[in-house]
């Protein structure tokens, strides 16, 4: 039987997934988990997630850590990498978000660098 998480993380994945363009090129079919509205989130508190995201893509080192606070401080989470790799040439991290004050389910994400410092949901 699969955990409550598994299958919020397969969901996720089939959402986005319908998301890409059919025959587009591979950097296309990409996807910013962080570009639309985030449901339940302030802005302050995806602001902060997304910053949590960055700190740890430029580390782009196994275990690297980032947490973050609401203004509020009525939320909180940490965002971490659980592995680095290259996939297609482009460096890719899975990427693991969990809250750690407050409502919000944890996620994991494979995310892979596009541009210099751009990177994208990579399935």
């Amino acid at each position: 039987m699969m955990s409550r998480h598994t299958v919020v993380s397969l969901g996720a994945a089939v959402i986005l997934a319908a998301a890409t363009i059919p025959g587009a090129p591979a950097c296309a079919q990409l996807v910013n988990p962080f570009g639309r509205d985030v449901v339940g989130l302030s802005e302050d508190e995806a602001g902060q997630i997304k910053s949590a995201v960055r700190q740890v893509l430029a580390q782009y080192a196994d275990g690297a850590r980032a947490d973050w606070q609401s203004a509020d401080g009525k939320r909180a989470g940490s965002v971490s990498i659980t592995r680095i790799y290259t996939s297609d040439g482009r460096r890719c991290a899975t990427v693991q978000h969990a809250f750690t004050k407050g409502p919000g389910y944890p996620f994991h994400a494979p995310l892979c660098e596009v541009t210099q410092g751009e990177w994208r949901i990579a399935f």
